[in-house]
C-alpha cells in the first residue's frame, strides 16, 4: 500500500476519533510528511529542517490494515511514533533525521514478506516497528532476521515468536496469552463468574486466538460460547442463550464495534446486570460512544499504559505535545510506541547509521526506562515477566479508567513490579 493511501486512511481515522470524543472543534492536523498539527515543535517546514541534520534513516512501520476499524486503533502508535521522530529532529544532539514509513501487509504471510523484504532490500531502512494486532509476525521477522534489520513490536500476537531463535526482534507488550491470563484471573475474581462465564467474539483472528487463551486460563465454567456476526439477529440469539444458560458474565474477544452493539443489545433486553468484560481491542473512544450508557461498568484488558493522570513531568508534556498535534489525548499505545521510538532514537544519538548498529545497539540494551515504565528484555525476546503489566481499566462515565488496585486480580501487576 503507498505511502498516500495509508496517510488518506490515518486522516479519515483520526476525524472518526475526534467525532467520537466529541472534539467537533478540535483541529485536525496536516498529514503531510512534516504533520505540523499546532505544535510548538514543527512550527514551519523551515524549521523541521534544522542546519545540523547531516543524514537521514528511515524506520518502517509495519501495520495490518485489512480489518475494519483498523486505521482508527492503530493511529496512536503511529503517531505517537512520529511525533517523537520529528521532534528530536529539531535537537542539536542529533545529527540525522528520522523518517517514519508505513506499510500495510494487508493479514497476509504473503504480503507480509514482501513488504519485510522491501526494507531488507532497502540500506536506507535501519530499523522496523510492528504495529498493534499485527498478525504474520513470523514471515516478517524471518525476513528482516536475515538481513540484521532490528524490529520490535508493539503486538502482542503470535506468542510463540520469542522460541524462534531470532535475534532481531524484541516484543515491547505482552504477549496476548499473558493479556488473557490477567483477564481470566480478574473474570474468576468475580462471585458472578461461579454461575458460569459466555463468550463471544466477532471471529477476527485477535478475538478467537484471545477467546481460545482466556478459555484456557479461566477456571470458571464456560456455558455458551459463540461467534457474532454484525447483526441484531445474531445478538438476539446470543442473548438467548446467555439468559437460557444462566451465566452472569459475558467476556468479548475482539473489536469495538461488535462490543458495543452486543452490550447495547444486553441491555435493551433486560440483561444490564451480566458483567461485560473484554479485552484491548474494545478500549477506544468508538466504544464509549456506540455503547454510550449500556457500557457503563465494562471492564478491559490492555497491554497499555495509560499516562493521562500521571504526575511525571514527562509524562505530562507527552500527553500536551500529542493533544497539540493531533488534536485528542493519546490512544492505545500511543506511549508504547512513544518509547520504542526513543529506544531508536538512543541509537542513532550514539553515532548509529546503520541497520548492523542499530542491532547492536539494542542487542546491549536489556533495559529502557520509559513513559509507560521499565522495559525489561529477556533474551529470546519477549518482555521478562516481571516487565510484561497488563491494565485493566473500566468505562466510568464514557471515560476510560484504571481499575482501583483492590479490584485487580493477583495476575496484576503495577508497573515496574513483580508479577
Amino acid at each position: 500500500m503507498s505511502r498516500v493511501v495509508r496517510e488518506g486512511r490515518l486522516a479519515a481515522a483520526l476525524c472518526v476519533a475526534l467525532l467520537a470524543t466529541g472534539c467537533a472543534g478540535a483541529a485536525a492536523p496536516g498529514w503531510s510528511s512534516a504533520s505540523a498539527g499546532s505544535s510548538a515543535f514543527a512550527r514551519s517546514s523551515a524549521s523541521a529542517t534544522a542546519s545540523h541534520i547531516v543524514s537521514e534513516v528511515k524506520v518502517g512501520f509495519l501495520e495490518d490494515l485489512s480489518q475494519e476499524g483498523a486505521a482508527t486503533r492503530i493511529a496512536p502508535a503511529f503517531q505517537a511514533a512520529k511525533m517523537a521522530f520529528d521532534m528530536a529532529t529539531l535537537t542539536a544532539d542529533l545529527h540525522v533525521e528520522v523518517e517514519l514509513v508505513g506499510f500495510d501487509t494487508e493479514g497476509g504471510a504473503g504480503t507480509a514478506s514482501e513488504v519485510a523484504r522491501q526494507i531488507a532490500e532497502d540500506p536506507s531502512y535501519v530499523a522496523a516497528i510492528g504495529a498493534p494486532y499485527l498478525g504474520e509476525q513470523g514471515a516478517v521477522v524471518e525476513v528482516l532476521d536475515d538481513a540484521d534489520v532490528p524490529f520490535i513490536t508493539l503486538s502482542g500476537l503470535d506468542p510463540g515468536l520469542a522460541g524462534s531463535g531470532w535475534t532481531s526482534w524484541r516484543r515491547a507488550v505482552p504477549t496476548q496469552d499473558r493479556e488473557a491470563a490477567t483477564l481470566a484471573g480478574y473474570v474468576d475474581s468475580l462471585r458472578v463468574a461461579r454461575r458460569g462465564v459466555c463468550l463471544a467474539g466477532d471471529g477476527s483472528r485477535v478475538g478467537a486466538t484471545f477467546l481460545t487463551a482466556l478459555a484456557s486460563s479461566t477456571t470458571s465454567r464456560v456455558l455458551v460460547r459463540q461467534r457474532l456476526a454484525p447483526t441484531e439477529e445474531s445478538a438476539a440469539v446470543f442473548s438467548e442463550a446467555v439468559a437460557a444458560s444462566g451465566c452472569r458474565v459475558v467476556v468479548w474477544g475482539g473489536f469495538s464495534a461488535g462490543a458495543a452493539a452486543l452490550e447495547r443489545h444486553l441491555v435493551g433486553v433486560g440483561l444490564g446486570k451480566v458483567r461485560f468484560v473484554a479485552d484491548g481491542g474494545v478500549k477506544d473512544a468508538t466504544y464509549l460512544q456506540v455503547a454510550a450508557r449500556a457500557g457503563d461498568g465494562t471492564v478491559v484488558s490492555c497491554p497499555c499504559a495509560d499516562v493521562s493522570t500521571s504526575t511525571d513531568l514527562a509524562a505530562q508534556r507527552f500527553v500536551q505535545d500529542y493533544q497539540a498535534n493531533y488534536g485528542l489525548p493519546p490512544g492505545s499505545y500511543a506511549v508504547e510506541a512513544w518509547d520504542v521510538a526513543h529506544m531508536l532514537l538512543g541509537a542513532f544519538r550514539s553515532g548509529v547509521r546503520t541497520r548492523v548498529g542499530a542491532l547492536a545497539y539494542l542487542q546491549r540494551m536489556r533495559s529502557y526506562q520509559g513513559l509507560a515504565g521499565n522495559y525489561v528484555f529477556s533474551a529470546n525476546g519477549d518482555l521478562e515477566r516481571r516487565a510484561a503489566t497488563v491494565y485493566l481499566y473500566r468505562d466510568e462515565g464514557g471515560r476510560w479508567l484504571p481499575l482501583a488496585r483492590s479490584e485487580r486480580s493477583h495476575y496484576v501487576a503495577p508497573a515496574g513490579e513483580p508479577s
